[in-house]
């Protein structure tokens, strides 16, 4: 697997890495995608980012060092609506950017309640971050009680047809840049 990803021969590197070496397929596709990424092959590098596991960080980096447009990213981020951790890169940008309340939405939206309290600290609604704690602490409580009750490590109840749940279909890349 090693040999074909030094001698560039990256659909053998991961043909043996899916059926001898999977130990070593997620960093094969991320160094595909790192490869594509210096061609200039953003699609095929937000591909390959998608099957290494590493969306979530590289793809927000890739688009907005390659084309400086967020409105690309954004566009990219809601057709991904299931990946939690982009919603809250979203949010983190939106908060670095000062729009407090868009990323108080998105934070609430995706139940991400320390980021929510802090926002709401940050704005001077101390009401706001004591009903977030209250809710944290209750959802703790309810998870401790309850240790198969359906909810996911973010704290975000699980829900079938929410669009932001894992299990709803998600569109890849090559659909959404179409």
């Amino acid at each position: 697997c090693e040999l074909y990803r030094a001698s560039g021969r990256w659909q053998e590197a991961i043909d043996i890495a899916q059926t001898h070496d999977r130990l070593h397929l997620r960093a094969t596709h991320f160094a595909f995608g790192k490869h594509l990424e210096s061609l200039g092959d953003a699609v095929g590098a937000i591909e390959q980012f998608e099957k290494a596991g590493r969306a979530h960080r590289e793809v927000p980096r890739l688009l907005s060092s390659a084309t400086n447009d967020f409105a690309f990213l954004e566009s990219y981020i809601e057709n991904n609506g299931s990946d939690h951790r982009l919603a809250i890169w979203k949010g983190k940008y939106l908060e670095s950017q000062g729009e407090l309340e868009k990323a108080l939405g998105v934070y609430l939206e995706r139940g991400s309640l320390l980021d929510a309290t802090r926002v709401y600290v940050s704005i001077g609604d101390l009401d706001g971050a004591a009903d977030c704690v209250c809710d944290a602490e209750q959802l703790a409580k309810e998870d401790a009680l309850n240790p198969g009750n359906p909810v996911n490590p973010k704290g975000t109840p699980h829900n079938p047809s929410n669009p932001h749940n894992p299990e709803h279909q998600t569109l890849t890349s090559a659909q959404a840049f179409a």
